[in-house]
């Protein structure tokens, strides 16, 4: 079995049009996201695609809406709902740049 990981930028936005598609998620399994020191950011909410660039959809559970509180100069793993998605947007409640770590298996 092999493992792979890799580690990119993103610049992340407040609706779900502004924001860039993850283009290196193809095959992750696990991610994790840093939020830098000094962030705005405190809300991240999660969009998927049966495909890449296709229509976007809020990821929800049985909870509602698949949601993450964070804060700056933290990093955290990514819901594994999010797990089996081709296409992952992240939205957030105040536009900035953080840097996804992917694990693909």
């Amino acid at each position: 079995m092999s493992v792979y990981s890799y580690n990119n930028t993103y610049s992340l936005d407040v609706t779900v049009d502004a924001t860039a598609e993850i283009k290196d998620w193809g095959e992750a399994r696990f991610a994790q996201i840093f939020v830098h020191a000094g962030s705005p950011i405190t809300l991240l909410t999660f969009h998927t695609a049966p495909e890449p660039g296709g229509q976007y959809y809020a990821l929800c559970n049985a909870a509602g809406p698949v949601t993450m509180s964070v804060a700056a100069g933290c990093s955290y793993k990514l819901p594994l709902d999010i797990q089996g998605s081709r296409g992952v947007k992240i939205v957030v409640d105040a536009a900035d740049t953080v840097d996804l770590s992917f694990q693909e298996q």
